[in-house]
């Protein structure tokens, strides 16, 4: 991820020997990974019950994701993204082993409303653009118990106490500055948050919050034919 980003940063900051305009695109596809961070109270409080919290205590969280655009509007674009979220490495401290080695996988998928910056016919913004996107998200949550939290001896596997599925319902905000390096091909750097709303039956967490910064590339399909001349 660290020589990634330098690599980025590089074609970020360096000049084209040859430097030709460019032509936007209306239909753009984005592939992306990065990292996720899960925020949160390390504890979950329920009537008198105080239980700690599965996912604001995950140390480790990665995410792979691929969304296409089709533009409207100079400055306006829609799509759809898919996402596959990791998070692991569960803890609390150093005396409490609830979740330890436990797991989770998200799946989701939203439209993409997106917002950018029109591109111009030449300078800066030519090649420079930054966006806004809004993705109202559904959910597959997965969770993995190590081991069950329930106190039933002996633990029968067909009884499910070690797995979780559900269905939520969330939403994510992300911040995007991309830079085009070739009529069809582009790099950019993704940040942003997301909610999802939480019911499962092996923890007591309602919701969960989590950041993620991403780096990947894009490729620039069907050429807006205005531009040819």
């Amino acid at each position: 991820m660290k020589n990634t980003l330098i690599i980025i940063i590089f074609l970020f900051s360096a000049n084209p020997v040859v430097y030709s305009q460019l032509i936007e695109s209306k239909l753009n596809i984005y592939l992306s990974a990065g990292t996720n961070t899960s925020y949160g109270n390390q504890d979950v409080t329920e009537g008198n019950y105080i239980t700690p919290s599965l996912f604001a205590n995950f140390e480790k969280g990665n995410n792979f994701s691929f969304t296409g655009t089709y533009q409207l509007k100079p400055f306006f674009s829609i799509g759809l993204q898919i996402k596959n979220t990791n998070f692991s490495n569960w803890f609390y401290d150093d005396k409490v082993y609830l979740y330890q080695n436990s797991s989770s996988r998200i799946k989701s998928f939203g439209p993409v409303i997106k917002i950018h910056s029109k591109i111009k016919d030449e300078g800066f913004f030519n090649r420079f653009s930054a966006a806004l996107s809004l993705v109202p998200t559904i959910n597959n949550v997965n969770v993995n118990l190590e081991k069950s939290i329930f106190d039933i001896q002996p633990v029968n596997p067909a009884d499910d106490l070690l797995n979780s599925v559900i269905t939520s319902f969330g939403a994510e905000i992300h911040g995007v500055i991309e830079y085009s390096i070739t009529q069809h091909f582009g790099v950019f750097i993704d940040g942003g948050f997301g909610y999802n709303g939480l019911d499962g039956t092996l923890y007591s967490d309602k919701r969960l919050i989590s950041s993620n910064l991403n780096l990947g590339f894009s490729i620039k399909l069907m050429k807006n034919k205005h531009y040819y001349y």
